[in-house]
């Protein structure tokens, strides 16, 4: 797709969570810059280095998951939560600063999308417009009369006829969506919400 906006993963790796963090970075730095054109500006850079600080690249690439330690969770938590805060760091510059902050998944729906998005990890019982039986994380670009829009890496996977679309608030690219009402902790991983917020210097 030639006028791409939304960052995709590969079909087999399972680097949802990186594709995440790089469609939250690109949906506030310049929403309507196509990925060619992003990725030779700013998108290219900024993704090496956050491979660089990624541990356990191996799992991210042969499928396994975004998991660190699947056996300690408070653990694989807490590396993510250090993931996310030096991705903002990486991510920030002399004239944007980024930072992140996790929140309760009850607050999802009061966000303020003005100058921040989120990124959570569904769970298989979520339901997307496209697809099902994921954990997957995801981005969320703005929150439109209860639903949330989503830039997700692996909806161009779900169905013949991709399309990306643009809310009219934000002008930022969504391909997918959920429901707000449908957010649970039988549908999403309740430590998993994090809103990243720019500002500028």
């Amino acid at each position: 797709m030639l006028n791409q906006k939304i960052y995709s993963q590969g079909y087999l790796d399972s680097a949802c969570f990186l594709y995440a963090l790089m469609n939250a970075y690109k949906s506030l730095v310049s929403p309507q810059q196509n990925i060619r054109a992003f990725n030779n500006q700013y998108g290219h850079h900024k993704w090496k280095k956050l491979v660089a600080i990624t541990p356990s690249v191996a799992n991210f690439l042969n499928g396994f998951g975004s998991y660190v330690d699947i056996n300690k969770p408070d653990v694989d938590l807490g590396i993510k939560d250090s993931l996310v805060d030096h991705a903002c760091k990486i991510f920030s510059g002399s004239k944007k600063q980024f930072f992140a902050e996790k929140i309760c998944m009850q607050d999802i729906g009061s966000v303020d999308f003005t100058s921040s998005v989120l990124i959570f990890c569904e769970r298989r019982a979520a339901h997307t417009s496209f697809h099902q039986d994921l954990d997957h994380w995801l981005c969320a670009v703005n929150n439109h009369h209860g639903q949330l829009l989503l830039a997700c890496s692996f909806t161009l996977y779900c169905h013949d006829h991709y399309q990306e679309f643009t809310e009219r608030e934000f002008l930022r690219s969504y391909n997918n969506c959920i429901d707000i009402s449908g957010i649970t902790a039988r549908t999403i991983y309740q430590k998993s919400v994090y809103k990243l917020s720019m500002s500028e210097a």
